[in-house]
């Protein structure tokens, strides 16, 4: 058994990791020694990942529409088995941590320093709650130590190892939340990025990621079904059962300048029009997702994510086609 020591009301835990932890966590360059503070029920925590872990990483100074996508992702996963981990710093960690509290997920704080020195200063509270809450505190480096720049790339290898997918929420170039996701691919684990509107500076990192194939596209929960399958169906975007109403014909009184601007219809965007009114006519719609998923799978050679969303943004202004509750449709 560790050797546990009374911090208030809490328990720390310094332990030693036996080589079967090693094996099952994966993690590149293990550490000898972990001090995680959390009460006795909480260490059940760790038996669980990294097959539950979801780490949600992204940069301190998010847009307001990010910090609003991961409240609605992490509401929506309510009543799974999954685990929130995050890096506890301010930003879209924090945020992370708060709305699993806050719709009764577990969640997991790695920090980068003592488990005695979190790291902001104004998270104190936030680190109480997750102890209240029978979440964990975790960190490889000795209670006293205060963080330093290096450790906080040094322990995202640990977020992204105890998970078994990293949702990278929005990253520039320079985001640390890209080491993250360079771990998750040293360590074999599964990627997702938010997909944005081509050349947006603040999600160019994202950009990247997803360029490159280093991550999937997470446009919902279903998308997390790559990584735990019951997931594919665990979102308000299902396919459409009812009727399809029509959509409102585009008038010269509702369009706007750009709208309104000659429509010239490009081979890639009639692949795409078509696909969507086969997929609307046999099952009442098709997901973004879905649709981009196709496109691959048929080989066509002209598909890039700028494109893509180029082209899909041009066909829903022109009213070729429409997206209703996340679903694309063909009027």
């Amino acid at each position: 058994m560790p050797e546990t020591f009374p911090i208030r009301h809490f328990l720390t835990h310094s332990l030693a990791l036996p080589p079967l932890t090693q094996e099952i966590w994966m993690v590149e360059n293990p550490p000898a020694e972990l001090f995680i503070q959390g009460s006795d029920q909480a260490l059940d925590l760790l038996s669980r990942i990294p097959d539950f872990g979801l780490a949600v990483v992204g940069t301190r100074d998010p847009q307001t529409r990010s910090l609003s996508l991961v409240r609605r992702t992490i509401a929506e996963l309510r009543g799974t088995p999954l685990i929130i981990l995050s890096g506890f710093a301010r930003g879209v960690d924090t945020c992370a941590h708060e709305t699993a509290l806050q719709f009764g997920l577990p969640t997991i704080a790695v920090l980068a320093g003592g488990c005695d020195q979190p790291y902001p200063r104004e998270n104190e509270f936030l680190k109480q709650k997750i102890l209240n809450a029978h979440g964990l505190i975790i960190s490889e480096f000795a209670p006293g130590t205060e963080p330093r720049p290096h450790f906080f790339l040094q322990r995202n290898r640990l977020i992204a190892g105890w998970a078994k997918a990293t949702w990278v929420v929005e990253a520039s170039y320079r985001s640390g939340a890209l080491n993250t996701a360079y771990w998750a691919r040293e360590h074999q684990r599964l990627c997702f990025a938010t997909p944005c509107f081509p050349s947006d500076p603040v999600y160019c990192g994202n950009q990247v990621l997803i360029d490159r194939d280093h991550a999937l596209p997470l446009w919902g929960t279903h998308s997390l079904g790559a990584a735990w399958l019951d997931l594919s169906s665990h979102s308000p975007l299902r396919v459409l059962k009812s009727p399809l109403r029509p959509y409102p014909t585009p008038t010269k009184k509702n369009l706007s300048p750009l709208d309104a601007a000659p429509f010239s219809c490009s081979p890639f965007d009639e692949k795409m029009i078509e696909a969507i009114r086969g997929a609307t006519f046999e099952k009442g719609g098709i997901l973004p997702t879905e649709l981009a998923e196709k496109l691959i799978r048929a080989g066509d050679i002209s598909f890039t994510t700028e494109v893509y969303f180029a082209s899909l943004e041009k066909i829903i202004r022109a009213g070729l086609v429409f997206e209703e509750n996340g679903t694309l449709l063909s009027p």
